[in-house]
Formats: C-alpha cells, structure tokens, sequence
C-alpha cells in the first residue's frame, strides 16, 4: 500500500489505486508443476523454456505445448492457437536449428495435422529470413574486410616510400590487423622515426 495512505483525506483515497500483485518465476517449475487447462500449461510451457540456448530442449518444449492442443474440443482454435504459437516460437526461440524445426513439423504432422501446412508455410519464412540475415552479415563482413585490405595496403605502400624498406613479418602483421589498427597505423605515419616504431601498434 501506499506510505501514508492512511494519512490522506477521504476524497482523495479513491483515487489511490489499491492492489497486490503476485510474481512467478516460472523457470523452476518442473511439467509436473505446470497444471491446470490446455492453454495455461502451453504459455506457462512456452515461458519457461523459450530463451533456453539448448535446441533440442526447447523443441521437446514446443512438441508437449503442441500435444496439450489435442485436449481443445474445437479444432479451428486449436490450428489458430498453434499458430500463435509458432509465430512466437520462430520470432523468440533463437535456440532452434534447421534440424529441430524440420523434426517439429514432422511431429507435427501427425500430432496436429490441422496445423501441419501453416507451420512449414511460417517455417519457410523462418528460414528464408535467416538466410537474409546471413547475406547481410555475409556482405557487411566482406565489407569490412576489403576495407582492411586496403587500409594495410596503403599503409605498407607508405612505409616503404618512408623508410624504403619494410620487414615481411611486418608486412603480414599489417596485413592482418583489424580496421581501427591500421587507422591507427596510418594516423601515426609521419611521427615514426624508425619503420619499428609500427610494431608497437601492431602484434
């Protein structure tokens, strides 16, 4: 309750919004502990294992969620429910490979075979937006890395205009430094007085 609370005139008490609330910390429950109607124990299920980083856990999780459905009389909020549940699953369960999720609609496809068709549909796009993800990773990386190889190049070209002479194990520590190394390089190149005063930037 709130201090003072009872301090306050009686017009503004009912102002005062009174309630308790309670906190669950659900990752301590066992499926045993988990009772209660179908869709209570899928979302108390789902919860708690949904941030696992085992896949195989979290795909045994998704099947027994996918079991309780079978307790719905009406099929049609059964499918919509198993919607909603992989539509949660593929957006939080960062834990699930492309094996656990081939195995899920296998099972699936006899345990609930309503919902079989919607799953690969939001599987497909699971895996397809993976795959985006991958390509813009791809890119970026190779982006960075052409960025250092001209980076290193320029600064071995301006070493040797400098000094004339650059030792191969310097060359190839150059050559695989990161991007902020050889700014770093690059940045000092007119106050070295000796070509290996670059080592103490480079490993």
């Amino acid at each position: 309750m709130l201090l003072g609370y009872d301090e306050l005139p009686e017009d503004l008490k009912i102002y005062v919004p009174n309630f308790d609330h309670v906190l669950y910390d659900v990752s301590t429950y066992t499926d045993e502990d988990i009772k209660g109607k179908a869709q209570t124990r899928i979302f108390l299920t789902l919860l708690r294992d949904i941030f696992t980083k085992d896949g195989d856990k979290l795909e045994e999780s998704i099947l027994r969620s996918i079991h309780y459905l079978n307790e719905l009389e009406d099929r049609q909020t059964g499918t919509e429910y198993l919607e909603t549940i992989m539509r949660y699953v593929f957006s939080a369960g960062k834990s699930l490979t492309k094996r656990n999720i081939n195995k899920m609609i296998r099972q699936i496809e006899t345990t609930y075979p309503e919902g079989s068709e919607m799953t690969m549909t939001l599987a497909e796009m699971w895996m397809e937006e993976g795959r985006e993800e991958g390509m813009k990773i791809g890119m970026a990386k190779g982006m960075a890395k052409g960025k250092a190889a001209a980076l290193s190049e320029t600064a071995i070209q301006l070493l040797i205009e400098k000094f004339g002479k650059v030792p191969q194990d310097m060359k190839d520590g150059i050559m695989n430094s990161d991007t902020a190394t050889l700014k770093l390089v690059l940045f000092n190149i007119f106050r070295y007085e000796s070509v290996e005063d670059v080592r103490k930037y480079i490993q």
